[in-house]
């Protein structure tokens, strides 16, 4: 009589942003064939995706760029994945905004690793521009030295680290965080209360070096992860506790229901962990968070008026994208341009109903000094209480590491918790591959 097989273990993750496809991935496809994973996501489809405009322009919302250096274990999954990759060059635009009724002013644009000259703003002389730009390159050459030598304490903030750089203030308020601001998805002041470590670090792996994007956005991403993993949409998960039987995970569609697994995998903010998971509430309810808003659409208004002439030697490249940055005292808001259309995150000029596309939100994880110990402690087990797979259950995400919220946070979390929850390790990845479709429901 033949023998049955032994029982997979049942894996649920919940949601599906890159942190979460790529878990599910891992999992599922694991050389061992000892699990059987799936994914809730609370909305209509997959967190990580794509928009395709009327254009017919695909635009990742917010988009999605890497380095090779910082974003190692990224760069790692995308060559194991064949995906398609191309060099991606931008240019700032730097601006000012005086009221909400007045439209930005330019001072200053930055090609991005000095792959251009900059484009001297209307209405300046020459001999200002050229002076500028040699007071500006001399200042980055000591920010650069100040990067390199300056190490920070382990728990200061950015904003100690700063005064003890001696930065000039003009170039700390004008340039540094703008574009800082910009890559944290932050207001200064959040971004001044970061640790200093993070943004030093992510400093000094992107020196000099390319930034790259996967041809055809993250939905080729997408399509690559959840081959062959059923996706059910539209379930929103209140609570997950444990039973006799294992892990229950009590969600509400168009009902009431309730499921029970083996291990359940958290994908999503830690402010939507404290509500669903009791055990975790007391530390993940104090990392702070902030809700981001973010438009396609196709008002002009909020852009420079002197954009078009700033733009025009690469507006219509493929390999360039403009990034408008807007700012005022507090904050800094982002609008790149593709082909015509605009994507612009937390616009502090927020455009017209008629000329917006689309809009979407998100939730952004800040980083504090304290946030930093906490998340260090649940992931090393080096608290007093909930550790990082403690009764099967496991978190991802780009705040899950000791680093910037960034998309390297997103995989290198995932990657660790399928070697310390599932046998799994980096050095077999190339041995991991997808099979079937995926169920998308």
């Amino acid at each position: 009589m033949p023998t049955r097989p032994p029982r997979k273990k049942r894996v649920i993750v919940i949601g599906s942003g890159l942190a979460g496809l790529t878990a599910a991935y891992l999992v599922h496809n694991d050389p061992k064939c000892e699990y059987d994973v799936e994914i809730f996501e609370s909305g209509s489809h997959p967190s990580l995706d794509a928009t395709t405009l009327p254009t017919n322009l695909e635009i990742d919302i917010p988009m999605r760029t890497f380095s090779k250096n910082y974003y190692r274990t990224l760069h790692t999954l995308y060559k194991h994945l064949n995906l398609p990759i191309r060099q991606q060059k931008f240019t700032y635009i730097f601006t000012t905004l005086s009221s909400p009724q007045s439209r930005p002013n330019s001072y200053h644009t930055h090609p991005s690793n000095f792959h251009a000259l900059p484009t001297p703003i209307p209405g300046v002389s020459l001999l200002s521009h050229i002076t500028t730009l040699a007071v500006l390159y001399l200042a980055y050459i000591y920010f650069t030295l100040c990067i390199l030598l300056l190490c920070p304490g382990e728990d200061e903030t950015l904003s100690s680290w700063l005064d003890r750089s001696l930065l000039p203030e003009w170039m700390v308020k004008g340039y540094f965080l703008p574009i800082f601001g910009a890559v944290g998805t932050c207001s200064s002041a959040e971004l001044l209360a970061s640790p200093a470590r993070d943004l030093i670090t992510y400093r000094r792996a992107l020196l000099f070096r390319r930034h790259y994007v996967v041809s055809g956005g993250v939905s080729v991403i997408r399509q690559q992860l959840v081959h062959g993993i059923p996706i059910r949409l539209n379930r929103h998960v209140d609570r997950v506790h444990k039973t006799p039987r294992g892990l229950s995970i009590s969600w509400y569609g168009d009902s009431e229901e309730e499921e029970v697994a083996d291990a359940v995998i958290f994908a999503i903010p830690p402010d939507a962990v404290a509500g669903i998971y009791a055990p975790l509430a007391p530390s993940v309810s104090q990392i702070p968070t902030v809700k981001v808003k973010v438009y396609a659409h196709t008002d002009g208004t909020v852009l420079t008026p002197s954009y078009a002439r700033l733009s025009r030697s690469f507006a219509l490249a493929k390999d360039h994208v403009a990034i408008q940055l807007t700012t005022t005292k507090t904050h800094t808001s982002a609008t790149e341009v593709h082909a015509g259309v605009m994507v612009s995150t937390t616009p502090q000029l927020v455009p017209g109903k008629d000329k917006v596309v689309m809009g979407a939100g998100y939730t952004r994880v800040l980083r504090t000094p304290e946030s930093r110990r906490i998340v260090n402690a649940l992931l090393d087990g080096e608290g007093e209480g909930w550790s990082n797979g403690d009764g099967g259950v496991w978190i991802v995400g780009g705040w899950c590491w000791d680093g910037m919220v960034l998309l390297e946070g997103c995989v290198r979390s995932a990657v660790r918790v399928w070697e310390e929850g599932f046998g799994g390790g980096i050095e077999v990845l190339g041995r991991v591959g997808s099979s079937g479709d995926s169920l998308v429901e």
